[in-house]
């Protein structure tokens, strides 16, 4: 599916999938639009490029706006995929900063407003540089961060926490009465603030939620509005100029249910992401939730299933082969464990050679050190660090045994 990302500011470009947050105004219109069609939608502006348009050919280009909106397809305003895990941070990357950011970054992963809060996550917090893939300047001194998303979603779910899905529901925000002016733009920056912080895609978009009479539209006919737009949830906000620092009652309608609640701009995409998410966890497969109550006190199952994994690998290799067995030094349990392994390695006669690693920079010389005892195969010991770098592990652990 083609996505747009934001190209500069008002125009939109297809490009590989990534994080944008799109205004109504940046599907279809140029960075200059004319002066005199202020009160026109954005998407029905003319360009102006030095020279006045007559009346009908302005008429024209309007009208055609307006058809290019009702009837583009999916891609022209959907953009699913969001970048959870890129953060702006003041200044530069201390490890204080990279900290707040690791907390931002917990709340989009989980969907949950308490995740940066959560005791649970505190170790994902403390070792927030560990997972840092990079970093750069962005405008005004200010740095960009992304974190390794793969390896915290495998920390998360280890922690036991969810994670939610990176293709989330791409939701129409509409203002009804529609605001203008002063109002309107302030309207957009707070809802495109709130939905970057929870990691929601949206879109101010010109849908109709009422009919000719004003009486609400039905949840199926707003829907099916939505998805010739590329929208999958409505968020209606209704409330007057009046409410823009005050309440208004807002709806959010998807394929689930509707949802009913009051409160402040940013309180709507609150509103809807909570709800969003909860729908995720409530839809859980149930095989899964009983499994998670069955192994529920047990401190680590690495530890039963190591042994079994040498046992395993005794039937794959002949004997004295040498197996690798990586630990982490800084763990406290690790050389107890690599004792109990040594033990039981002589027992299948085979020969034990143990690599360490505590840090990113540690692996290249522990799988090199495998290498060069030519193991013939790898166990990973059980440790949150070795979880959280699986992928990476994976990736490395075929060239370093022969």
């Amino acid at each position: 599916m083609q996505t747009r990302v934001r190209d500069d500011g008002n125009r939109a470009r297809l490009a590989r999938p990534g994080l944008w947050y799109c205004t109504g105004r940046s599907a279809l219109t140029s960075s200059r639009t004319s002066p005199t069609n202020s009160h026109m939608p954005n998407s029905a502006r003319t360009l102006s490029h030095g020279r006045a348009r007559s009346p009908i050919a302005a008429a024209i280009v309007a009208v055609l706006g307006v058809l290019l909106v009702l009837l583009a397809p999916a891609s022209a305003w959907a953009g699913r995929v969001v970048r959870v895990y890129d953060v702006v941070i003041k200044g530069e990357a201390t490890a204080p900063a990279v900290q707040d950011g690791m907390r931002r970054v917990l709340v989009r992963a989980t969907g949950r407003r308490e995740a940066a809060t959560d005791p649970t996550l505190s170790a994902l917090v403390t070792d927030a540089p560990r997972y840092v893939q990079g970093t750069r300047k962005v405008a005004s001194g200010d740095t960009l961060i992304t974190f390794d998303g793969a390896a915290l979603e495998q920390a998360i779910a280890s922690a036991g926490r969810s994670v939610w899905d990176r293709d989330r529901p791409f939701t129409l925000v509409v203002f009804n009465p529609p605001l203008s002016g002063a109002a309107a733009e302030t309207a957009r920056l707070e809802v495109e603030r709130a939905a970057e912080s929870r990691g929601l895609p949206i879109s101010l978009a010109p849908l109709p939620v009422v009919d000719a009479n004003g009486v609400d539209l039905p949840r199926d006919a707003v829907l099916q509005g939505a998805q010739r737009l590329g929208g999958d949830a409505v968020l209606i906000a209704r409330g007057d100029s009046a409410a823009l620092n005050g309440v208004y009652q807002w709806t959010l309608q998807t394929q689930f249910a509707t949802d009913n609640f009051n409160g402040s701009l940013d309180a709507g995409v609150n509103g809807a992401v909570d709800a969003m998410a909860r729908v995720q966890d409530t839809a859980a497969p149930l095989a899964e939730l009983e499994a998670l109550v069955q192994v529920a006190g047990v401190t680590t199952l690495n530890e039963e299933l190591v042994p079994k994994r040498l046992e395993l690998l005794r039937e794959l290799v002949p004997p004295g082969t040498t197996i690798a067995l990586l630990i982490n030094p800084t763990n406290p349990s690790s050389e107890m464990f690599a004792t109990q392994a040594q033990s039981q390695t002589r027992e299948l006669g085979l020969i034990l050679h143990v690599v360490k690693a505590s840090r990113e920079g540690d692996l290249d010389g522990a799988f090199a050190s495998a290498m060069q005892a030519k193991a013939g195969g790898l166990v990973i010991g059980p440790d949150p660090f070795f979880v959280s770098r699986s992928r990476t592990l994976a990736a490395m652990a075929p060239r370093s045994v022969r």
